[in-house]
């Protein structure tokens, strides 16, 4: 038996996963959370074989989820799930330490093939995003966040979310001085002037959604 703890912060398409997932017969989601600090300590506690992580997970988000998780014993392999098709995420959360990355498009099929892929120690990463990976390493003006490090998007990730430099510093167990660091080599890169247009870019690529900003 498989087991998953499930990460999603969605509590419908939470259900949904679940029930699809136990259904399997070898597989079992043995715990279940929305944010991803809850994921760390779920994960901590019941050991489960595969992480599969919403993209969209609140909090400290997809990319320190993922660092985190890689620290634990025994090592979960994670599984990111309904990111966009484009953008960074896929790249930087494999670059941390996520085993695969499905996008929204996924079908039920192919998510459950996934997990028991990524149980196996093989990597999976939805043919799409493999395409755009390798374009994206070929052409880098395709990928217009592929320039930020995965620190940097994080970073940006927060900062579009609403959260104060000392909020970002404790997610992301840094100093206030290094955030501001990363704010402005995230503004400089992206040819931004403000936090105003980082969340714009964060919405337009998917990063976060408005949702997110409604309930910060």
């Amino acid at each position: 038996m498989i087991t998953i703890v499930l990460v999603e912060p969605h509590e419908l398409v939470r259900c949904a996963l679940k029930a699809l997932i136990d259904a399997t017969g070898d597989l079992r989601v043995v715990g279940e959370c929305a944010e991803a600090e809850a994921a760390v300590l779920l994960t901590r506690e019941l050991r489960p074989q595969v992480v599969l992580l919403g993209v969209n997970t609140s909090g400290i988000g997809p990319l320190e989820a993922t660092r985190r998780l890689g620290r634990l014993s025994p090592q979960p392999r994670v599984l990111a799930f309904g990111g966009p098709l484009e953008g960074p995420y896929p790249g930087c959360l494999l670059e941390v330490g996520a085993a695969g990355y499905l996008t929204k498009e996924s079908d039920p099929d192919e998510l459950v093939g996934a997990i028991r892929r990524v149980h196996r120690g093989e990597p999976y990463v939805s043919v799409g995003v493999a395409q755009r990976l390798v374009l994206g390493r070929l052409d880098p003006t395709r990928a217009p966040l592929g320039r930020l490090t995965p620190r940097e998007l994080a970073v940006m990730v927060l900062v579009s979310q609403g959260r104060n430099r000392s909020e970002i510093s404790s997610a992301l167990c840094v100093s206030p001085k290094t955030v501001s660091t990363y704010r402005t080599r995230v503004l400089r890169k992206l040819g931004a002037t403000s936090d105003v247009e980082l969340t714009h870019l964060s919405l337009r690529h998917g990063l976060i959604e408005s949702a997110t900003l409604e309930a910060s």
